[in-house]
């Protein structure tokens, strides 16, 4: 009879757990839906902006040499490039369709980081970090842009996932996986490389903690032999980038390294957070990385070392701590998007830190508060164009005519303007180029701006003997968007000796709605 109901138990028990694991792949499959649809929401309904088109007109150089050679203008390593390439040629060159490729990787890191909860944690803190993984505005927004920084984060909770395999089960498969992870992460961003290291001090320390040394060092020594081997070749490109990198930020806004740290935090976790306060968030991560104990008699706050815990905090906290460490101070502001490298393990993290709270109503109301905070970063994402370029490139085409000139002023607009813009009018890229340009080159970008006075005497004189004889020029610039940036001197003085030496017959300040934006100005002999 007790045998008879302990077969009876036993099978009520794996009906339970399949019905709980039916509710939960529900649940994980409404969350991917949702961030999807977050994701996908209006793809095509704004224009590029400049890092987009750049990026699109380096991919569509010959493959591979073309790509990387004009890679070593800009600071990004080649893996997104080269698969953008083919990734045009199959779906065309439209927003919706250069896009996409980005939304799906991002859709797609959500059931991975539901996936990476249930083998380090649980299910209950899984679906949480799904939840969240659904819905970071920081995610949302650039897996909906043009660029690599939806790959990264994909690229890492794989490489997270195939690095817990290998210390949970020391297949070898698992060994090869994530070589191949760790190869394409740091060929995708330079910040992969950050969080290849992090995973790498975990392994370390755990090795030597749970004392596996002598049953994983080979293969992992090998591993990272493979990993250095096949990044060798990009250094020296990596070096060049970096040089310039450092002279371009020069004219960038500088802060001190302890406010980088609390700015990439803040922009990570909530992106626009009332007062650009990240303690609130601070806090959540303490009580998700810590263990507070209470009593009669004592209160306690400690670490409990446990390799899933080890994992997910080594590869949230060391990426950034690094980074700003050993980013150039002449660098300035880091821009926010390299922390999504750190994405699974900030979605980890601060599940954990929900769910500490040990009360349903509680995690309810966590997540309520959570959701109310973010609801101020969705406009963002969705209502503001990140540039109006795309509809100043339809006005040119539409009304400028034959002998006429344009003058693109700053020069880095010229390269979102020429993505849109098919015409063949006389162009000036002020300050760098006295012809249409599609890419800028960022090498000594800021000692051009230093020398632009010397521009602006060949730039008139270019456009005097290009202009035809009832030719107009047409001078695009964003002067009172930037009323504070120096750099914008040399632009107004050119815009001075423009109202000096030709007529101005119109202005339309009416594109000022974006983020990348130019006023328009219309000049006629007089």
């Amino acid at each position: 009879m007790n045998h008879v109901r302990e077969i009876e138990n036993s099978r009520k028990r794996r009906y339970s757990d399949l019905a709980g694991s039916r509710t939960n792949l529900i649940i994980v499959l409404i969350l991917t839906l949702v961030g999807l649809a977050l994701r996908v929401y209006g793809l095509g309904g704004l224009g590029f902006w400049r890092d987009e088109a750049q990026g699109i007109f380096i991919a569509a150089k010959p493959f591979p040499r073309g790509i990387i050679e004009a890679l070593r203008n800009d600071g990004h390593p080649p893996l997104y490039y080269l698969i953008m390439h083919f990734w045009t040629i199959l779906f065309g060159r439209g927003e919706w369709a250069i896009r996409l490729f980005s939304t799906l990787c991002g859709a797609l890191a959500v059931p991975l980081v539901h996936r990476l909860g249930r083998k380090l944690f649980d299910d209950k803190i899984a679906l949480v970090a799904t939840l969240i993984a659904a819905l970071l505005p920081l995610h949302v927004l650039y897996s909906r842009t043009a660029r690599m920084y939806s790959l990264v984060p994909l690229l890492s909770t794989i490489s997270m996932l195939l690095l817990w395999r290998i210390w949970t089960r020391g297949d070898r498969m698992a060994w090869v996986g994530w070589v191949a992870a760790s190869i394409m992460l740091v060929y995708t961003h330079n910040w992969g490389v950050l969080f290849v290291v992090a995973e790498n001090l975990w392994m370390g320390f755990e090795m030597l903690w749970k004392r596996r040394l002598r049953e994983l060092w080979w293969r992992w020594l090998l591993a990272q032999i493979v990993v250095v081997a096949a990044y060798v070749p990009w250094v020296p490109i990596f070096l060049q980038q970096a040089r310039q990198l450092v002279i371009m930020g020069e004219w960038l806004k500088h802060i001190s390294k302890f406010d980088n740290v609390l700015r990439l935090f803040n922009d990570l976790t909530s992106l626009f957070w009332p007062w650009d306060r990240v303690y609130p968030w601070v806090v959540l991560f303490a009580i998700g990385t810590l263990t507070f104990t209470a009593s009669d008699r004592e209160f306690g706050i400690k670490y409990r070392l446990c390799p899933a815990l080890d994992l997910a905090v080594v590869c949230l906290f060391a990426p950034i701590l690094l980074g700003v460490l050993l980013t150039p101070r002449a660098v300035g502001v880091i821009p926010s998007y390299v922390t999504l490298v750190m994405f699974p393990a900030l979605c980890l993290v601060m599940a954990r830190g929900l769910w500490a709270i040990r009360w349903k109503l509680g995690v309810a109301v966590g997540i309520l508060l959570i959701l109310l905070l973010w609801s101020r970063s969705w406009p963002g994402v969705y209502r503001r164009p990140m540039s109006s370029l795309r509809e100043v490139a339809a006005r040119m085409e539409a009304e400028a005519g034959e002998g006429d000139v344009i003058i693109i002023a700053p020069d880095y607009l010229a390269t979102t303007f020429n993505y849109y813009y098919d015409g063949d009018l006389v162009q000036v890229a002020f300050p760098a180029s006295l012809g249409r340009v599609e890419e800028i080159v960022w090498a000594h970008y800021g000692r051009r701006w230093d020398d632009a006075s010397e521009a602006i005497e060949p730039t008139l004189s270019f456009v005097e003997r290009r202009l035809g004889e009832d030719g107009r020029v047409w001078f695009l610039a964003p002067l009172d968007a930037y009323p504070g940036r120096s750099t914008f001197d040399q632009i107004r003085v050119l815009k001075d000796k423009l109202d000096e030496r030709y007529h101005l017959a119109n202005s339309d300040l009416s594109y000022r709605y974006a983020v990348e934006t130019v006023d328009v100005y219309l000049y006629e002999r007089d």
